[in-house]
């Protein structure tokens, strides 16, 4: 928005408008951009994933149908699998990977039941359907069902692992503690005093963490997991990370 007479900077417009509208990214930005003089721009983007501009057309399908509480007939398959399946659900909201850019449907799917994450890029075709008569209560279920994610794997039978973590921060490092309360997500953060924090969560899939914890390394004091798995890859993890400056 903007009121009469404010000059707009089309060349600002340009330079945001590509790598954020997935549509955008389908334009050539060498149209304009690179018949303008070079100056430094406002917009800087880290991360900037033009191979899901193949995706495109699905995701517009999926956000169409989300708007007009409509249900979708994906034709899709499964990961490392070549068969395909067509499956009837109610798209409900979009994740982007902020690591890979890789994109996910979150989907209710009625007959079953249950909430199942659909990658993009393995669904081939979409056609909207009917409207879903209780759009209010699939939502409440949804965020329900969403405070337990971390990132889009869920156990099969829904059941939650239980992390507990424990870092120790010095005072002159106190953004070791803003980024345990900031990257904490659905986890609760107490402070055990002697600079020692216990990060507590309860995940459907706690090897999802993996990457984030490792972050930490050189920090943790301890870590136990309901899931033996999580801390066994943790321990070898460092102990493949000792052998790489380990002396023959």
């Amino acid at each position: 928005d903007y009121e009469a007479g404010e000059t707009v900077n089309i060349l600002h417009v340009g330079r945001f408008d590509p790598p954020k509208n997935h549509e955008g990214l389908l334009r050539s930005f060498r149209l304009l951009l690179d018949r303008c003089p070079r100056e430094p721009g406002i917009f800087r983007f880290k991360h900037h994933y033009l191979i899901h501009t193949l995706d495109s057309q699905i995701l517009c399908l999926l956000l169409d149908a989300m708007g007009r509480h409509c249900r979708v007939e994906l034709t899709a398959h499964k990961m490392f699998r070549q068969f395909q399946r067509q499956q009837t659900v109610y798209p409900c909201r979009i994740h982007i990977s902020s690591q890979t850019g890789r994109q996910y449907l979150l989907a209710y799917l009625e007959e079953e039941q249950r909430f199942r994450f659909f990658r993009l890029d393995t669904i081939h075709r979409g056609k909207v359907g009917g409207k879903v008569a209780d759009h209010e209560a699939v939502v409440r279920n949804m965020e329900r069902f969403s405070e337990k994610l971390w990132g889009v794997s869920v156990s099969p039978g829904g059941e939650t692992e239980h992390l507990e973590m424990t870092v120790c921060a010095d005072p002159s490092e106190p953004f070791i503690v803003q980024r345990l309360h900031r990257e904490k997500r659905n986890g609760t953060v107490t402070d055990l005093g002697d600079n020692l924090y216990l990060y507590q969560t309860d995940v459907y899939d706690a090897l999802e963490m993996l990457p984030w914890i490792r972050t930490f390394i050189g920090r943790i004091v301890s870590i136990k997991c309901s899931n033996p798995k999580v801390t066994e890859r943790y321990l070898r993890d460092l102990d493949a990370m000792a052998d790489l400056y380990r002396e023959e």
